[in-house]
């Protein structure tokens, strides 16, 4: 039997929606419906919020979902790097339980509607298949094909992509996918040899696990927090 370790990262600041974490979606915490998510996982075997908030603390600790430092403040700056956070929680994983994960699933609060099928369904994938690392993924809304940029003496310049006729219409298009940042598995040896050295948590040899449109909304900016509640409302008033 496989060991996996859930790990919530959700340090206490941020810039483009003040107190994000603990913003309100359907009457809960953002946070929260994370939080539900993994305790209903069947194949977390243990799960974790690594955070400098102590409200945050206070809910996980109300919601069964352990707490067991503060995370650091070195950790937990703007510009901190979630790998070195991943890697402070299974340094106090391996000190109190004497040994490593054999894996551990990252899962950012900013994705509400993941649930505990997504998560569930993820980790068989991974056990399964035998990567190192798999990233949850959707199909993208906006096509590549139909992305421009600005040069800089202001005129407009297409998106090349290999092998595409955009005169085709959208049904020729090649199917790309978005990098939700739901879901996030890797093998720990894997990370602490090889991912956690490049700064990364996945690759060009990852496995994705593919999510609906409607469980991938990733919670940036005021926006996304409009959107999601939008979604809710839309989904639970039927």
């Amino acid at each position: 039997m496989n060991n996996i370790f859930g790990i919530i990262p959700a340090r206490k600041g941020s810039t483009r929606i003040k107190n994000k974490n603990m913003q309100l979606l359907a009457g809960k915490p953002l946070i929260q419906h994370t939080f539900e998510a993994v305790f209903n996982s069947k194949n977390v075997n243990y799960s974790i919020v690594s955070t400098d908030d102590e409200n945050i603390i206070s809910l996980a600790l109300n919601m069964g979902i352990s707490a067991p430092f503060v995370r650091p403040t070195t950790l937990a700056q703007e510009n901190s790097l979630v790998v070195d956070a991943i890697k402070h929680a299974l340094e106090w994983y391996k000190e109190e339980f004497r040994l490593l994960p054999d894996y551990f699933i990252l899962l950012a609060p900013t994705s509400p509607f993941r649930d505990s099928k997504d998560i569930d369904n993820a980790i068989k994938k991974i056990l399964d298949t035998g990567k190192d690392s798999l990233v949850s993924v959707c199909p993208v809304i906006q096509h590549p094909a139909e992305c421009i940029t600005i040069n800089k003496d202001g005129k407009l310049r297409f998106i090349e992509i290999e092998g595409m006729d955009i005169t085709q219409g959208t049904q020729n298009y090649k199917e790309y996918f978005f990098i939700d940042g739901s879901i996030c598995i890797c093998k720990t040896l894997a990370f602490l040899d090889h991912y956690y050295k490049l700064g990364v948590l996945f690759d060009k040899d990852s496995e994705i696990y593919i999510m609906e449109k409607s469980h991938s909304i990733d919670i940036n900016e005021k926006f996304d927090l409009d959107l999601a509640c939008a979604l809710y409302n839309h989904y639970h008033s039927k």
